[in-house]
């Protein structure tokens, strides 16, 4: 009974890493530059972590090329047209 709480207990451990590893990455090549982001073999953690890319995407040149501020009102309107959709049909 005892073994079976374990391998039950490694078993979800697993499948937890299984589901956050992804999450992790993506917040981590978040926070690493351009070059560091595309080094072979990748890195787990940024050598030197960095806001720029949070920069560039909010305020900088590129902003106008980029405009991640209707990219993010689209999906929030998304968002809310399908809770309301979800709602008013249940």
């Amino acid at each position: 009974m005892n073994v079976k709480k374990i391998v039950n207990g490694i078993i979800g451990v697993i499948i937890a890493l299984w589901i956050l590893f992804p999450l992790y990455w993506i917040t981590s090549v978040s926070f690493k530059s351009y070059l560091e982001a595309r080094v072979w073999p990748p890195t787990l953690f940024p050598l030197n972590p960095t806001l720029e890319n949070y920069r560039v995407i909010l305020f900088g040149e590129e902003y106008r090329e980029l405009p991640f501020h209707c990219y993010w009102r689209n999906s929030v309107i998304i968002s809310f047209a399908v809770m309301f959709i979800t709602v008013s049909v249940s």
